[in-house]
């Protein structure tokens, strides 16, 4: 599970200081102390940038660095100020967006009921993403008390509006059992929507050794808050709840003789408006300035003491959500009694101790016994020191981290199909939908997959086609949706509600990739790798650098490095992929086969991997096999046994192999059995090679290479079939069409499980191990020729899944999950529904700089997918450049393919930012320039910036970047050292740049 813990509560004004900011930071650290394997993330607001240094800090040693995350929105955004409706609802929008780029399987927001007088932002699903959230449950006393506490109507709004979020949560965690039932109660929720998962005190909360603290240092204390007698205490805060007024004329009906040897401590902050009405009210009841005693503000480290030192504290507080200073004063020794309602009797479990908190009687009674009666006095303070170990804040996380992971396991049982948390259901309305992709007559097997495709997802979408070709050769298609190019589509894109990209590895989805960076949307993936296709048209003028710009933006330095030397193009094109700078960027991305998330696990980790969805080749079944007719076209005889292998010819076809084991058969010395290639050889040396070997086979006549098959013949030569081998070796996350039109034709099918063709289901065909031998090939072949029931099995077993799984009406209804799921999940889907929604905001902008800036909050907010970046500061800029000597080059060169779990960036410092400085890498290493400017960095926690400081201005702001964003300075020996990610490279590095 991936947890997103919002830490809010520990920054904001109205909580970072009390005790829902020091609940929420012992809560997050025990939940991330219990989380096991669970990969946990802390989300923090750069609305307040003061706290996040310290925060980090505090978090040091509970998560890695790159895990703390911190998010920007344009402000003020108090709710309840004048003139900051609109940016308040656009933070909102933009925090949810901020979540979603996180992609975290559930968040907890530490508090919901915030920001109201400050800058803190807090909702839930307004952004119509419904992440599964947690939220912590203290009260809802204002709820409870309404007449008291809601009479501002701005106030009220706000509330209100949280009050909203709170229901749409999927889980609260209540503080307390009393908290809970409120929750149930009046948010009219089920039980087990709300957990108690308790509360508990910090550390420095327990009674200290007397021994250990001086006279001089306990006088020093009494003197600092006007202590000179034996006090009762109280903490908290004053409010109408809290009961002060009602504690201060409990206190002044006590006996004589005891007020006179007591003080009262009221020990919080203390408005000056407080002070006076306290005073006041305290002085008519016959108390002088001495009897009660207003201690103002106390810090954390006194606390303890005070509690240890008190001769009773007294809670008598209406309502609580736990009652946490009641706890911690019982932790430290102190005498304990407190009103019996709300949550304090589960605290104390002390019938004995309670008291009615509005009969003023009832208290002036208990405290007249505690303060009259050692032994009572010397009870609560046992009694109270053995309860508070039944509360900790290790119970505490686990019992949190227990709910979050009962919570996710039900959301993903197998049996609930989910769209945003909801069974789905298509909509009344289609939307309307580009679709992308070459189509007939190209010559591209996904032209004639989406040929098959697009009448059965026109169920579900208003469809128009987009394409680059002067001619669709398919009356279907024409007759039945509008054509567009691909200017039209920019011209007209905002008439779209989705955008669907078929890409594969050919020159026909060329287009594709400028009108893909125009306008994103779903990728469907058809090959993994893109290379070929892309060396293809750069390296003839097709498309200008379009190979060099993939293979940086996927594959950083080190590709480009390799891509100089032209010998090793074609090795370059089998290592590294370019699909990951499409994939990065789409609003959702289906995939044919498991193997094809396996590869994507491998470049881009599983957390990009997950979230794509998988969706079967489909194919349409042949109206009508003759296979009569079919081989009268081909002019065989019907005694003829005919073994075909479709597709292009190529050492990744295994071609070669399959011709051995032919020739090695019984099959080859039979008259009337034929091995037929349907497809084009290859026009290298491999082709060459193979003709040769053909021509060389005993009987030759027997054994043809059609060359370019169209879909005519390609589909007599299924009609007209025995047997199909497809053989497969360096696959790239390809599906095989060719396989699915086999078992469509009722072809029995050999074939080795590799790449895509491993998930085949076992008794559909006969598969060979991946790695199989010839002799193995041969046997197979002559099995088939043999075996005619066996023939008849694995014919019926392949046209019955194709006709089970794989029909066109089936798979694209899948689509239309897949697309809708993704689009209401994904990140970069929801960017579009965010931008949308900020616009249609039904609330007067303040100023136009609002907007600048909260698309800037936006892009800043936007998370990269990808390894971990070590920047490297050269001393490039506006106005200053300097080239490389050719021995540092070529050192330099040499370190950053040794790093290959990094990826480099350099970067110059200049007058607007950090930038990338590409144009000067593309001229000091000789690399193909790409069409890119120098942008500005993007810097994220857990990156890393190789600089050297020297001076400060560069001191200061490089010390900025490593305490706020969460990047890592290395600026000499001892900074690489303690970074982690030390290397004998990474020294030379440094040095290197230390010009």
């Amino acid at each position: 599970m991936r947890l997103l813990i919002d830490l809010q509560a520990c920054q904001s004004t109205g909580s970072r200081d009390r005790g829902i900011g020091r609940y929420s930071l012992s809560l997050a650290k025990a939940m991330l102390a219990n989380a096991g394997e669970h990969d946990c993330h802390l989300l923090l607001s750069g609305l307040f940038p003061e706290t996040v240094a310290n925060l980090r800090e505090a978090f040091a040693h509970d998560v890695p660095v790159k895990n703390i995350h911190v998010w920007q929105a344009a402000k003020p955004v108090a709710e309840i100020l004048p003139g900051n409706m609109w940016r308040c609802r656009a933070a909102e929008f933009v925090r949810e967006q901020a979540l979603a780029e996180l992609r975290p399987d559930m968040v907890h927001v530490s508090s919901l009921f915030e920001g109201s007088g400050d800058d803190a932002v807090t909702s839930i699903g307004v952004n119509g993403n419904h992440l599964p959230t947690a939220v912590t449950l203290y009260d809802l006393i204002p709820l409870v008390y309404e007449n008291q506490y809601l009479t501002n109507v701005p106030f009220k709004n706000w509330y209100y509006r949280k009050l909203l979020s709170a229901k749409r949560a999927d889980l609260l965690l209540a503080i307390s059992e009393a908290s809970r039932q409120e929750g149930i109660e009046f948010l009219h929720l089920v039980p087990e929507k709300v957990v108690n998962i308790s509360s508990a005190v910090d550390a420095q909360f327990q009674a200290r050794n007397k021994s250990h603290i001086s006279d001089a240092s306990m006088l020093a204390m009494r003197q600092r808050y006007g202590l000179s007698k034996p006090y009762v205490m109280y903490t908290g805060g004053i409010d109408l709840r809290k009961n002060i007024d009602g504690l201060i004329i409990a206190y002044a009906a006590l006996p004589s003789e005891i007020r006179q040897q007591h003080q009262l401590a009221i020990v919080c902050s203390v408005r000056a408006d407080d002070r006076q009405r306290l005073m006041k009210l305290a002085r008519q009841h016959g108390l002088t300035e001495q009897d009660l005693i207003l201690t103002g503000f106390v810090p954390d480290h006194d606390l303890p003491l005070l509690y240890q030192e008190c001769k009773l504290f007294v809670f008598p507080s209406w309502h609580e959500g736990f009652g946490l200073p009641a706890l911690e004063a019982m932790s430290c020794g102190a005498p304990v009694i407190a009103a019996n309602c709300s949550s304090l009797p589960e605290v104390l479990a002390c019938d004995d101790a309670l008291f009615d908190p509005r009969d003023r009687s009832s208290i002036t009674n208990k405290m007249a016994q505690a303060l009259s009666n050692p032994e009572f006095l010397r009870f609560l303070s046992e009694h109270g020191v053995q309860r508070s170990k039944h509360f900790s804040w290790d119970a505490s996380g686990k019992k949190a981290i227990a709910a979050l992971e009962d919570l996710h396991a039900r959301r993903q049982d197998p049996q609930r199909i989910f769209l945003s948390g909801s069974p789905i259901d298509p909509p009344i309305t289609k939307l309307r939908c580009a679709y992308v992709s070459p189509l007939p007559a190209l010559p591209s097997g996904i032209a004639d997959y989406s040929a098959e495709l697009i009448p059965a997802l026109a169920e579900y979408y208003d469809l128009t086609l987009i394409v680059s070709q002067d001619q669709v050769d398919n009356a279907w298609l024409r007759a039945g949706f509008p054509i567009k190019d691909a200017d039209w589509f920019v011209q007209y894109r905002t008439k779209f509600d989705r955008v669907i990209y078929h890409f594969g590895n050919s020159p026909a989805h060329l287009y594709m990739y400028d009108l893909f960076e125009k306008i994103p949307g779903t990728i469907v993936l058809h090959d993994f790798f893109l290379g070929d296709a892309l060396a293809y048209a750069e390296m003839n003028g097709m498309a200008a650098g379009i190979w060099t710009k993939m293979l940086y933006k996927a594959h950083g330095y080190q590709a480009l490095l390799a891509q100089r030397d032209e010998v090793k193009h074609p090795d370059l094109i089998r290592q590294f992929p370019c699909s990951p700078a499409l994939t990065h960027a789409a609003d959702g991305v289906i995939v044919h086969s498991e193997y094809s998330c396996t590869l994507a696990k491998q470049w881009q980790g599983s957390q990009v991997a997950d979230q794509w969805k998988i969706i079967p080749h489909l194919r349409e079944l042949p109206q009508r096999i003759d296979k009569e007719q079919a081989r009268q076209r081909l002019g065989l005889e019907d005694d003829s046994f005919l073994v075909c292998s479709f597709g292009m010819l190529g050492p990744s076809k295994l071609n070669k192999e399959l011709l051995a084991a032919w020739n090695a058969s019984d099959l080859s010395r039979r008259e009337n059995c034929f091995l037929i290639f349907v497809g084009q050889n290859d026009e290298a040396n491999y082709g060459r090679e193979f003709q040769a070997l053909v021509n060389a086979s005993r009987f030759p006549q027997r054994i043809k290479i059609t060359g370019f098959a169209d879909i005519g013949l390609y589909r007599t030569y299924l009609q007209a079939a025995d047997t199909a081998v497809q053989l497969r070796t360096q696959s790239r996350g390809e599906t095989s069409g060719t396989v699915i039109d086999c078992m469509a034709y009722g072809l029995p099918l050999i074939y080795n499980q590799h790449g895509t063709m491993a998930e085949i289901p076992e008794g559909l065909a006969w598969g060979l191990e991946d790695q199989f031998t010839v002799q193995e090939l041969q046997n197979a072949l002559e099995l088939i020729l043999s075996d005619q029931h066996l023939r008849l099995r694995l014919r019926s077993a392949g046209y019955a899944y194709i006709a089970e799984t794989r029909q066109p009406a089936q798979i694209a209804m899948r689509y239309w999950e897949a697309i809708e799921g993704q689009a209401k999940k994904n990140a970069n889907a929801l960017m579009h529904i965010t931008v949308r929604n900020i616009a249609e905001i039904d609330e007067p902008i303040l100023e136009a700089q609002d907007i600048t800036d909260t698309a800037s909050a936006l892009a800043q907010n936007k998370k990269r997918i990808s390894l971990s970046v070590v920047y490297v500061l050269v001393t490039a800029s506006d106005t200053d450049a300097f080239d490389l000597d050719q021995e540092t080059q070529l050192l330099v060169e040499k370190l950053l393919l040794q790093e290959t779990n990094w990826r480099f960036e350099f970067v110059r410092l200049s007058l607007t930012g950090l930038r990338y400085a590409w144009r000067w890498a593309w001229r000091n290493f000789g690399l193909r320039a790409a069409s890119l400017e120098d942008d500005l960095v993007k810097l994220e926690a857990g990156d890393f910036l190789l600089a050297a400081i020297n001076n400060k201005q560069n001191h200061i702001q490089f010390s900025d970047l490593c305490k706020y964003q969460g990047v890592i300075v290395l600026s000499d020996q001892s900074a690489l050292d303690a970074s982690g990610i030390y290397s004998p490279a990474m020294t030379q590095l440094l040095g290197l740049f230390q010009i």
